[in-house]
């Protein structure tokens, strides 16, 4: 008896796959449920609100039915998937409709609008978007007016985009400056799209923000997992082929690079692996990790100057390194099974300790399959955010910390008394994927200047707040709880998790006169950096650089990599075409000497005016 049940246990569970599999079919096909229309959804966007974007706090993909909660109508007009908050308490909807249409988030493009990205993974939205042929909207500061932002392409959501990106960090799907903006999309197959612009997996497009032209950048027998936008418009993308091996696995491609949104595109040699993750200067620099010659760890630069590849390499003698870190203050950092450490400049010892051997629960399931087991780092302009989670504790709170850069005092800005009855949030980093049970971990904080955000599940209240810690009122002699709630959300959360946040941001012009002051780290034999007051044109600046052997004259190469206002010079006395491994450093106890000329120029045409020279002697 005891089998027959268990027989027909799995003969019922078989059947309703093959119903929902079937549901899913028809549902592929193009058909589409909605009745919705562009003049049914309303803009309800301004320039000095922070806007967050929230999903109910089960899954509700349109591959798993069983999950879903809402309706495919709402009875009020008003759409709680986009809610707006300003430092007054008001709060409001961003988005006014009787539809139900999941935002997944708010990206600003300019001083005047954003774009709105539905949730593709939402079964109602995703009849929405296929009802409008459109999954991308356009909201103006002031108005009403809503229009579309391309036809066709069904935008990918942050989570399914991470949980294939495999970076630590994520970057964003959606990336812009000010003459493009570069997206991924999900395949075009339910959708009506010019030819050109047809995608069968997942592809990257640039969209001119001047003439509203879309391009595809991506190959058509590639799926796209992660890419980044370079800010002199190229662009790296790595992802799985069309074709097998023999045994069915995929074959991942190695990182893929076009230049200046072009055709011409090729494969960097030797990255189809690598540790951790490939990170970007803020130029058209590189950089990533890899073991070579029996296990010794590099950090590679790589760039490509007037169509020829160049690679430079810096011997990383410190615990394994799982990404690099760009701090708001120009610093590189890495992050490693030891901590947090500074990579450009150079720094044998870590800047701040993990808080326990991550050795010891990597492959714990409390890790989420996450390499860092959920342990994340943000780095301002003075102070260092970091979070972890206290796995000794049955609730596994989390616990956040700041460190302040200028003179090493760390405060424990949230955390929990011993019995977790007193400031006892969990934060949520992973976001679930369909109805396999996938998920995607990844940083959920948000910085608006000095104003840091973290959303929070509150384990005593049983409810989703969104914490607030403004950093420049902390007090560091005073070791305490230091974070507020953001008031009046209560209603517009209620079971919702917070998705994204944007804050509206005003861009920051330079000053009239740049600036430059040069700055060597004492026995760093492998690099010095130059940091300005200005955003730079990076051009200028490289072509009026040079360093000599003071004795001798003799020029030395180097190679740029930029983060923010400062320029990092890695010493390399042969940059090479291959990969050599070889370092190529300052010689101890040689004097050399560091010129930028006045010509060098500020993105504004601005120039220095006069010679910056330093000596040094490592």
């Amino acid at each position: 008896m005891k089998h027959i049940l268990i027989i027909l246990s799995l003969f019922l569970f078989s059947l309703t796959i093959i119903s929902c599999s079937k549901k899913d079919e028809s549902e592929s096909s193009g058909s589409s449920g909605s009745n919705i229309s562009m003049n049914d959804i309303k803009g309800n966007v301004k320039n000095n609100s922070t806007y967050l974007t929230t999903k109910d706090s089960t899954s509700s993909s349109r591959m798993n039915k069983l999950k879903q909660t809402r309706n495919s109508n709402k009875t009020s007009t008003s759409s709680d998937s986009l809610i707006a908050f300003d430092e007054n308490g008001n709060v409001d909807y961003g988005l006014i409709t009787n539809h139900n249409i999941i935002i997944d988030q708010l990206i600003q493009l300019d001083s005047q609008k954003s774009i709105a990205i539905f949730d593709y993974n939402d079964h109602n939205t995703w009849q929405h978007l296929i009802k409008l042929n459109c999954g991308i909207i356009i909201l103006e500061y002031g108005s009403t007016n809503v229009s579309c932002f391309v036809y066709g392409i069904p935008p990918i959501s942050i989570a399914k985009h991470y949980q294939f990106d495999a970076d630590i960090y994520g970057l964003n799907p959606f990336q812009n400056n000010d003459e493009y903006l570069y997206f991924r999309s999900n395949h075009t197959n339910d959708n009506t799209v010019d030819d050109s612009l047809k995608c069968s997996h997942s592809c990257v497009y640039s969209y001119d923000l001047k003439s509203k032209q879309v391009k595809k950048l991506s190959k058509d027998n590639i799926g796209v997992e992660k890419f980044i936008m370079l800010q002199n418009n190229d662009l790296i993308y790595r992802g799985l082929l069309d074709e097998k091996r023999d045994d069915g696995t995929s074959i991942e491609t190695g990182i893929m690079y076009i230049s200046d949104n072009s055709s011409s595109e090729f494969e960097i040699p030797n990255t189809s692996s690598y540790i951790g993750d490939v990170n970007n200067g803020d130029y058209k620099s590189l950089l990533w990790s890899k073991d070579f010659k029996g296990g010794d760890q590099y950090s590679i630069i790589f760039r490509k100057d007037d169509n020829q590849s160049k690679y430079s390499f810096i011997e990383s003698p410190i615990p394994e390194m799982f990404t690099t870190i760009k701090g708001k203050n120009g610093i590189v950092y890495g992050q490693t099974r030891g901590g947090l450490y500074s990579i450009l400049p150079f720094k044998s010892n870590p800047i701040i300790k993990n808080p326990y051997t991550i050795d010891n629960i990597t492959n714990s399931i409390d890790c989420f399959e996450s390499s860092t087991c959920s342990i994340f780092f943000e780095v301002l302009s003075d102070y260092i955010v970091s979070n972890h989670i206290d796995f000794n504790h049955s609730q596994k709170p989390t616990i956040v910390k700041v460190t302040r850069i200028s003179d090493n005092k760390t405060l424990n800005v949230v955390k929990p008394n011993n019995n977790c009855s007193l400031d006892c949030f969990q934060i949520d980093n992973s976001n679930e994927i369909g109805e396999n049970g996938l998920y995607s971990t990844y940083t959920k904080w948000y910085v608006d200047e000095n104003t840091f955000y973290i959303p929070m599940y509150d384990l005593n209240a049983k409810k989703n707040v969104l914490i607030k810690i403004v950093l420049d009122a902390l007090d560091f002699d005073n070791d305490g709880n230091q974070y507020t709630i953001v008031s009046n959300l209560d209603d517009y959360l209620n079971n919702k998790k917070i998705n994204s946040l944007t804050s509206y941001q005003t861009k920051k012009n330079n000053s009239d006169t740049p600036t430059a002051n040069i700055f060597h780290e004492s026995n760093d034999n492998k690099s010095l950096r130059i940091n300005f007051n200005n955003i730079m044109d990076y051009k200028s600046v490289e072509g009026s650089i040079s360093i000599s052997d003071n004795s001798t004259n003799n020029n030395i190469s180097f190679m740029p990599f930029w983060n923010n206002k400062t320029l990092h010079l890695i010493i390399d006395t042969n940059i090479g075409s291959t990969q050599d491994f070889n370092e190529n450093v300052f010689t101890s106890g040689t004097t050399y000497k560091v010129t930028l000329s006045g010509s060098a120029k500020d993105s504004d045409g601005n120039t220095i005016g006069s010679d910056v020279v330093k000596y040094i002697t490592p």
